[in-house]
């Protein structure tokens, strides 16, 4: 194994979008590097280094679900099982890699996988100090539209971390691309817990393997995948609603499903403070569109809830459509 590399040159190469026109070159993480002089060791992920987990374990289930479903308003949908896996086309996995300082016996790192590159949205904190997987996850949604996954983690936010932090960043998305067989700029990242510790990284290198291998498009997964974001949480947040489209031409007869996964407690301020979420969906939707509705679904929502004024650096919800419900691209 190499004692240093930068991301793989797949990663660097220009993107080409649905209708076959060349987008800008991929310059994102090109720039994160050359501004934090990131030098970035080799990624680590073995085939063989997973353990297998059980998704019923007290791990996974440490924590009760928030009555969600009690709080959906009576319309054209119903809530189903599955939280982000329920819609076509994603797996989850969770993992505990011991990065808690408080040794809880809980879950401690996610990973949500698209099957295909799914078309992405995102909103993130608007505070000026932003953390280091913020800044990642900003740059590659300037120049990409789809990307494969999300790996999040509990216990250090890599947040006011510096060069160092940001280059924790890079390999870790360097690391589940390689154990993905994807291109870095596919994987975006969260990051929650103490502000000014790094990640430990020897622990959620070494879990990234087992969650590789214990990808699963469960309910269970899903389940887990939301408790290992929770940090001082008494209870999970999950959902998954489905739509049946109905009418004619393009949407006719179709069903659309959309999961998601939610952690914050303490800081909760307009603008998400101390909000992670993921949300996943099936429809086929135009990229524009879907960051506006990931944009707009997030105003009326995240950004409605206030305690005590406080905001946070690692704020961040990210959507990502499958399209594999079919049919042809919806508009917002």
């Amino acid at each position: 194994m190499q004692a240093v590399r930068s991301i793989p040159a797949a990663a660097l190469a220009p993107r080409v979008n649905n209708n076959n026109t060349a987008r800008r070159p991929s310059t994102g993480i090109v720039s994160l590097r050359r501004r934090t002089g990131a030098v970035v060791p080799a990624a680590s992920a073995e085939k063989d280094g997973s353990q297998k987990v059980d998704y019923k374990s007290d791990e996974f289930t440490v924590l009760p679900d928030a009555p969600v479903k009690d709080l959906v308003p009576s319309g054209p949908w119903k809530t189903i099982e599955g939280g982000v896996c329920a819609p076509k086309g994603f797996k989850a996995a969770a993992f505990k890699a011991k990065l808690r300082a408080s040794g809880k016996n809980q879950a401690d790192c996610a990973l949500i996988v698209a099957d295909k590159p799914a078309v992405v949205g995102g909103v993130f904190t608007k505070n000026r100090v932003a953390a280091a997987p913020v800044q990642y996850c900003r740059e590659v949604l300037g120049d990409t539209e789809t990307v494969r996954a999300v790996l999040a983690n509990a216990g250090q936010a890599n947040a006011a971390t510096g060069k160092l932090g940001m280059e924790d960043a890079v390999r870790s998305a360097a690391t589940v691309a390689e154990a993905l067989g994807c291109e870095a700029s596919d994987i975006l990242l969260q990051s929650t817990g103490v502000i000014g510790k790094r990640i430990k990284m020897d622990e959620l290198m070494a879990a990234v393997p087992s969650l590789a291998g214990n990808l699963k498009a469960t309910k269970e997964a899903a389940y887990g995948a939301a408790t290992a974001i929770c940090t001082t949480d008494l209870v999970r947040k999950t959902l998954a609603v489905e739509v049946d489209l109905g009418g004619g031409g393009l949407l006719g007869g179709r069903k659309v499903r959309i999961g998601g996964m939610g952690k914050g407690s303490g800081m909760i301020h307009p603008n998400m403070a101390t909000m992670l979420g993921v949300v996943t969906c099936d429809a086929n939707v135009d990229p524009e569109a879907w960051r506006a509705m990931v944009k707009r679904a997030s105003i009326n929502s995240f950004n409605q809830i206030s305690v005590d004024g406080d905001t946070s650096t690692n704020d961040c919800v990210i959507g990502l459509a499958s399209g594999a419900a079919g049919g042809g691209p919806n508009a917002a």
